[in-house]
């Protein structure tokens, strides 16, 4: 018994770290362009424009795998998806890495994108296979700390062997990288389906037809607090595609001129503040069942710290150290796909988890090339009206959608204050509206949906 008991406690974690070994892959080749700008400017004759666009195909890619990685991950399960996945990002790679025009770099860059948006889904899934509910909150914040703890150390380690490799050997290494991980998934990890122990971990109910998933999905989707909550989604990691994926090493290296080996590692030091302020603000929600005032505190955080990185430089000694509060607040954002999962049954875990993250990704698809437009055209345009900037400026003039993404969040936030903790019920919608009327044949209409917060003595009144 007491061996049993390690057994299924040890399981659990290695599967999740298994399928978050192909997280960290694909979020190394997420952010690989952003010490690779000068060198893609060079060999494909283009500008900062063309680059934001470049990389607006990853997310255009990812995107589109979002659509197909919920049903395709509730129907088939974890395991099969991640792994062709991971062949899809090795083969998306390689292709990159032969590339000899703009085109094939932009459709490899799509293909290593779709490959991409199965990775965060299938280790949320994997994980709400093996643990308890309880844990969700913990194993988001987790999930996000294996990311982004990958970004911080891939691009240090990316920058220095730019200095001694072409890109395109480089991205030839990291698609040999991506065949060693699909084999691992392939042969190791296992999903509920497969263990010998299955009887010893909880139940879950398949869904066995796309039309019955969809049509269960449509019921969550009629409300009007899902959507919202995925707005919510967009404009709260729109900071970190705008300034940690691409554009945070040029921004550092033309306001203090310094190289790009120690502008990479001031930027990665947001993705050391994300690694683990993610699962802290899942801890705390974990622990005080508190979502918005939780989430609240991290964005207004997150909205000053912004403030000073693009307006207020300061010796960048200092700068780090800001640059890792606003990686820590800004990785409040977990909390996001922590009130989706509550808002959906558990058949449907994969489908409305992979329609946040579609919202989340998109912002990458509009705002990559929209920054690097900005930074090409606005001084040309602003010099046609008697103002002059420098490169310097440029930048702080396109990155500023940052901290207006982070305002309209701290709005939405409150706007969306029905999704609020019920600890009575443990759903995020009131108690005469729980998740079982999904049985039903209607859904609730969000205008019924309100504000839940009780003190805690009108909750042991109704409880009683």
């Amino acid at each position: 018994m007491y061996q049993q008991k390690n057994y299924n406690s040890f399981i659990p974690w290695l599967m999740i770290l298994l399928a978050g070994s192909f997280y960290c892959y694909e979020y190394i080749l997420r952010i690989s362009p952003s010490v690779m700008i000068p060198e893609l400017m060079s060999s494909f004759s283009i500008q900062a424009t063309q680059i934001g666009l470049l990389s607006s195909f990853y997310y255009c890619g990812y995107s589109m795998g979002s659509v197909l990685v919920g049903p395709f991950v509730d129907k088939y399960g974890p395991k099969k998806v991640l792994f062709w996945a991971a062949i899809l990002c090795a083969l998306g790679t390689l292709l990159f890495a032969h590339a000899d025009s703009l085109a094939l770099a932009k459709l490899s860059r799509l293909i290593i994108g779709l490959g991409s948006a199965f990775a965060f889904i299938g280790v949320l899934k994997i994980g709400a296979i093996w643990l308890p509910g309880d844990y969700f909150g913990r194993l988001a914040g987790m999930c996000s700390m294996l990311g982004t703890a990958s970004g911080m150390l891939g691009q240090i380690f990316l920058s220095r062997l730019m200095n001694e490799h072409s890109w395109q050997s480089i991205s030839i290494y990291s698609a040999a990288v991506g065949g060693v991980i699909a084999l691992l998934l392939f042969f190791l990890l296992q999903d509920k389906r497969n263990m010998p122990v299955a009887n010893t971990l909880r139940t879950e109910k398949e869904v066995e037809t796309f039309a019955q998933l969809f049509s269960t999905f449509k019921k969550v989707g009629r409300t009007k607090v899902f959507w919202q909550n995925c707005l919510i989604g967009f404009t709260t990691f729109l900071p970190i595609i705008a300034f940690a994926d691409l554009w945070g090493i040029p921004f550092i290296q033309e306001v203090y001129q310094v190289d790009r080996e120690t502008a990479a590692l001031n930027v990665s030091m947001v993705f050391l503040g994300w690694s683990i302020g993610g699962p802290s603000f899942g801890y705390l929600f974990d622990t005080f069942k508190r979502w918005q005032p939780i989430f609240l505190l991290g964005t207004l955080v997150a909205v000053l710290c912004c403030a000073i990185i693009l307006y207020n430089p300061m010796p960048i000694e200092w700068m780090r150290y800001v640059l890792f509060v606003f990686g820590f607040s800004a990785s409040s954002h977990v909390l996001v796909f922590v009130s989706s999962k509550k808002m959906s049954p558990k058949e449907i875990e994969g489908t409305t988890l992979g329609v946040t993250n579609l919202f989340m990704m998109s912002a990458g698809v509009f705002v990559q090339p929209c920054i690097g437009s900005i930074i090409d055209y606005c001084i040309p345009v602003m010099q046609s009206f008697g103002i002059v900037l420098n490169t310097v400026q440029s930048y702080q003039c396109a990155l500023s959608i940052i901290p207006v993404s982070l305002l309209v969040t701290l709005y939405l936030i409150n706007k969306v204050s029905c999704i609020i903790y019920n600890k009575d019920r443990k759903s995020f919608l009131p108690r005469n509206l729980h998740l079982s009327m999904l049985t039903h044949q209607s859904w609730p209409d969000s205008r019924y949906v309100k504000n839940i917060e009780e003190s805690p003595g009108s909750a042991g009144q109704s409880a009683r």
